[in-house]
């Protein structure tokens, strides 16, 4: 077998990153040789690239620019019970059939077909993978320290890596953290990797099947395989409480709540014109109608309402505060508004890093603005 397969992505490497594949071939000396990589998506070929060896006589192809185009967005909360969306949106699977061409001639897939994962994530300079979280929730928040008012939705994106189907378990808990009754179990979820959850009590009463989270409950765990989130029942604050679902660092969503301030904010865009201050109106140039409303100057034709927010949250401890990073840097997040949910582009562009020892109690501020915006009515 003339190509060798010298090294190929590891588990778990990111598609925003470099997926290299490197190969070699006893063939490499002939003349006008290029390296072969027929690329396939869902067993569908999309990518044919002829690559001349480099000065050492390697292959080396980059799966990622291709690789990337083939994600798509995950959030598509269409359900009213615990399972939003199964799917694969954490990663994409790719086939390499590896050959190559010289004497004019190609000799395609020369090694046995290989499958390989462009995973949907940001990789930080400091190691940290998705497979960090494999068969847990897939966010980097106190998981003891969730909170959600009645009527709200509670989005969490669950990492089935194991492909088996799997269920949620809820236990009631009371203030000090005591079992508040026996657990109930619901259906199987899914056998899909990439579980889009609603966490929220009625979507959890939807799952049961009965009404098993109450105004009354105190707290309540979700498990699903072996890793648990605890969320507890709050009362509404006197201002709105603004909720955000982002797609995090490590590619799964999950919902942010602000419930100690927001103000909404209006920018108005006008678009003028100059008209004549007098018009004829018989033998005489007059600047008013009989009505007395004045003619000409400059006149609004057109014009565009551009909505933003300032958010606060809570006091919050380091942990759901470092999850602000990964907010501000999202590539996708929807403000929660009158049970839809509205593109948002953040504002800010800087986060500093909290402290503990140091810093005390803080809480998070933000701003952003609404990708929709108002049309003010054309003159």
């Amino acid at each position: 077998m003339a190509i060798t397969i010298q090294s190929s992505p590891t588990a778990f490497s990111s598609a925003h990153d470099a997926l290299y594949h490197v190969v070699t071939s006893s063939n490499v000396a002939n003349s006008n040789f290029k390296y072969v990589f027929d690329l396939s998506i869902g067993g569908n070929l999309v990518s044919t690239i002829k690559a001349f060896p480099d000065s050492g006589g390697y292959g080396i192809f980059d799966a990622s620019p291709i690789v990337r185009n083939y994600f798509d967005s995950g959030f598509n909360p269409n359900t009213s019970t615990v399972l939003q969306n199964a799917s694969t949106g954490l990663f994409c699977n790719y086939t390499i059939a590896y050959g190559e061409e010289y004497g004019g001639v190609t000799y395609p897939n020369l090694t046995t077909i290989s499958t390989y994962y462009g995973w949907n994530y940001s990789a930080d300079p400091f190691g940290n993978t998705l497979g960090d979280y494999a068969n847990k929730f897939v966010t980097s928040r106190d998981k003891t320290n969730l909170e959600v008012i009645s009527g709200e939705k509670l989005f969490m994106t669950y990492m089935n890596t194991a492909g088996t189907g799997v269920m949620a378990s809820i236990q009631k808990i009371t203030s000090n953290g005591t079992n508040d009754g026996s657990a109930s179990v619901g259906a199987t979820l899914s056998t899909s990797n990439t579980l889009l959850l609603d966490l929220s009590p009625t979507a959890i009463n939807t799952y049961l099947g009965s009404s098993f989270i109450t105004s009354t409950t105190y707290g309540y765990q979700v498990t699903v395989g072996s890793d648990t989130i605890t969320i507890t029942q709050v009362v509404a604050p006197k201002w709105t409480p603004m909720l955000i679902t982002f797609l995090n660092q490590y590619g799964g969503y999950e919902t942010f709540g602000f419930r100690l301030l927001s103000r909404q904010q209006k920018k108005f865009n006008r678009s003028t014109y100059k008209v004549n201050e007098f018009v004829r109106s018989g033998s005489n140039m007059i600047n008013k109608s009989g009505a007395n409303v004045f003619y000409g100057g400059v006149q609004s034709f057109a014009g565009v309402v551009d909505y933003s927010y300032l958010v606060v949250s809570d006091y919050l401890n380091v942990k759901d505060y470092n999850v602000g990073s990964q907010l501000l840097a999202s590539p996708e997040a929807y403000l929660h508004l009158n049970g839809s949910y509205y593109p948002i582009v953040m504002r800010v562009t800087d986060w500093a890093e909290k402290n503990l020892t140091s810093d005390k109690n803080f809480n998070y501020e933000l701003t952003f603005d609404l990708s929709i915006k108002q049309a003010i009515q054309y003159r």
